[in-house]
């Protein structure tokens, strides 16, 4: 009797995922679920990467002789830089079948992206520790650090509704409104702010992000977020203690600098994604 080939025995394909690839999109969002836990439904993940008003992302799969998907990259657009209106991505919803783990899928699937991409785009991602070693193996830097905050005492704050935030926050262009909109105007979220941060709520976490911006000496957690238990709907916990648990990175030669004017110009409303 002839052995039975692995999954990943046969030649594979790349390709480029789009609105219409239903059967593969549903593929994803089963690995998504299985292997990250991922909370949203199938529609909802589609929604994210070919609804958005920014545009469609960028997304490339592996699949193998008989059409299963082995891995699968996916790059979303962020609002531009409002300055020089250069484009920026964000690395998100990356995961690979169990049956293709270390035949360098992550490395060939961004690839196929970057590939896609301008060079003088931007990109901006946000791996936790765990995530981090497999960008720096493909030579991306580390540029910044963010926090997971632990809070002892409950603080009252106001809630405002995504509409009042941005506008707090000073949020004019359309663009990014229309992004904000189409990213958390939905009902498991909510906000709320205090004199030295802002809040986003989504169910049992609590996002904590300053609100001066990714550069700021005054707060004490600059890129501050999650993950602290909002047990009470109307309260929000007060940050005192913080500690180092993921990282900004950018793709090869990107600087601290072009990350930073990104990030204070849609800042604390691009680290929503991290919850």
């Amino acid at each position: 009797m002839m052995p039975l080939k692995s999954p990943i025995d046969s030649p594979l394909t790349f390709r480029q995922l789009r609105a219409h690839d239903d059967l593969q999109i549903a593929h994803w969002h089963r690995l998504l679920q299985s292997e990250l836990g991922y909370s949203h439904a199938a529609a909802e993940l589609k929604r994210k990467h070919f609804g958005s008003p920014l545009g469609e992302s960028v997304v490339f799969a592996a699949l193998n002789e008989s059409g299963d998907l082995m891995a699968v990259s996916s790059f979303f657009r962020m609002p531009e830089n409002l300055r020089t209106k250069q484009p920026v991505w964000q690395p998100g919803d990356i995961v690979t079948s169990p049956a293709a783990r270390g035949k360098g899928l992550f490395a060939e699937v961004n690839q196929r992206i970057l590939d896609e991409l301008p060079k003088e785009d931007l990109i901006i991602g946000f791996p936790n520790t765990a995530a981090l070693n497999p960008w720096k193996k493909l030579g991306w830097p580390v540029l910044m650090e963010t926090m997971t905050v632990r809070g002892f005492g409950w603080r009252p704050s106001r809630r405002l509704k995504l509409e009042a935030l941005s506008s707090l926050h000073g949020a004019s262009d359309p663009g990014l409104i229309a992004y904000l909109q189409h990213r958390f105007n939905r009902p498991d979220y909510s906000f709320s702010v205090h004199p030295e941060y802002f809040f986003v709520h989504r169910e049992n976490l609590c996002g904590v992000l300053s609100r001066h911006g990714a550069a700021t000496s005054r707060a004490p957690m600059p890129l501050g977020y999650r993950i602290v238990l909002a047990t009470e709907p109307d309260r929000s916990m007060l940050p005192r203690y913080s500690r180092p648990s993921g990282h900004v990175i950018g793709r090869p030669g990107q600087t601290h600098e072009q990350t930073l004017e990104v990030l204070n110009q849609i800042s604390p409303l691009a680290f929503l994604d991290t919850l």
